[in-house]
């Protein structure tokens, strides 16, 4: 199994997010440096719990609005001040939005849409773009057959046309993680010359405050399996979208 170096976690404080911080810790040799952001400190007190009780290992909590492209900068900024010339190794756009109360087109309002597509379409384009001279700088051209730097994007089902119906509503979800695919599809070519490779995870139906109560998998059954695909990660995942499985199921 590769080693990874550092890791970002966008939306780390709770579900998914929180969860990829755990796991990351638990490694048997973890990152070196973990940064966890979040919106708000003051909704983050489980991961603070962590950074405490987690003291000996680089967890960095990081306060940002990721959505606030002017807040960009001074995140790279933060975490070069850490890194250094030794660049960022993983980055997770695993924050997200989801309004599951648009069932119908009455209920659309450009508002919602706009909401959906900038968390998750515009927000996860644009840090990737800043990120990109760091993950570079970590990049080992060449090594192919054991992918060193990646950005995944925490995608869904709900975002492919042949697997989007288990969920009566939604609707502008359904688009901006659609629209998330192409993006994916689209930058994993971009960044191929910088020697970084972009794929999309399906997480599953998780029991998180956005997956809800009736979720088939548990965060910790989730991330395990999304763990695993990012520790394996070779040319073949390139711009395409896995399932926490390891099941390619889009494009």
């Amino acid at each position: 199994m590769k080693t990874i170096e550092s890791v970002l976690i966008t939306g780390a404080n709770r579900g998914l997010g929180l969860e990829f911080v755990r796991q990351f810790l638990l490694q048997s040799t973890p990152p070196k440096h973990i940064f966890a952001v979040c919106r708000s400190l003051d909704s983050a007190a489980e991961l603070k719990e962590l950074a405490e009780t987690n003291s000996s290992v680089g967890l960095h909590v990081i306060q940002c609005e990721i959505t606030e492209p002017d807040e960009h900068a001074k995140l790279v900024l933060e975490v070069r001040k850490v890194v250094g010339s030794s660049g960022l190794g993983v980055l997770i756009n695993n924050a997200g939005y989801f309004d599951k109360s648009i069932s119908d087109l009455e209920s659309h309002t450009r508002e919602n849409m706009m909401k959906h597509l900038d968390v998750n379409l515009v927000t996860p384009v644009l840090i990737t773009k800043a990120f990109a001279p760091l993950l570079q700088e970590a990049a080992q051209p060449g090594q192919d057959d054991k992918i060193s730097v990646s950005v995944i994007n925490i995608n869904g089902s709900l975002g492919t046309f042949h697997s989007n119906s288990h969920f009566n509503g939604g609707y502008p979800y359904k688009y901006s993680k659609t629209a998330l695919n192409m993006a994916t599809h689209c930058l994993a070519e971009t960044l191929k010359p910088k020697g970084v490779l972009m794929m999309g995870i399906h997480p599953g139906h998780v029991r998180t405050d956005m997956g809800g109560d009736n979720g088939e998998l548990s965060v910790e059954e989730s991330i395990e399996g999304c763990m695993k695909i990012i520790y394996e990660l070779n040319e073949s995942h390139r711009g395409k979208l896995f399932d926490w499985t390891g099941k390619c199921i889009g494009y």
